[in-house]
């Protein structure tokens, strides 16, 4: 075996790296624009009428991403389903590159594995609120 023939398992795992480092890298989030409201709302006299309203605004929005982020989780089954799959593809193109001829196709349908594992991991790995069943609630559900 020579190793111009690990190319396409090299090419997925720097795929998944690229993947786990776009979801790691800052985003602007909810914690961000509540900072950039309290450095307004210091920065207001004290006689301006909405102020107070502006207050009230800010101490709800700090109550509300307290109580956000106790109710949020990852889906951990999506997680490892997605781990698997990535551990069946690497095998596929291991045997696939190691036996060549045909068994080339392995790799091709390993590099289809990897796009649905990583697919299923970034879809798993971020926090939302769940129901008790796990499935993800959305905003526009009562």
């Amino acid at each position: 075996m020579k190793w111009t023939d690990l190319t396409p398992v090299l090419i997925a795992l720097l795929s998944l790296a690229g993947v786990v480092w776009q979801s790691r890298r800052t985003r602007y989030d909810g914690r961000d624009r509540l900072k950039r409201d309290i450095e307004l709302l210091a920065m207001m006299p004290d006689d301006l009428e909405g102020k107070s309203r502006y207050r009230e605004h800010v101490d709800a929005s700090i109550s509300i991403l307290i109580e956000d982020e106790d109710v949020r989780s990852r889906d951990w089954v999506g997680i490892s389903m997605g781990l698997t799959l990535l551990a069946i593809a690497v095998v596929l193109a291991w045997v696939g590159v190691g036996n060549g001829g045909w068994w080339h196709l392995l790799t091709v349908t390993a590099g289809f594995i990897v796009f649905a594992a990583v697919v299923c991991l970034s879809i798993s790995t971020g926090k939302h609120r769940r129901d008790e069943r796990g499935r993800v609630i959305s905003r526009t559900q009562p």
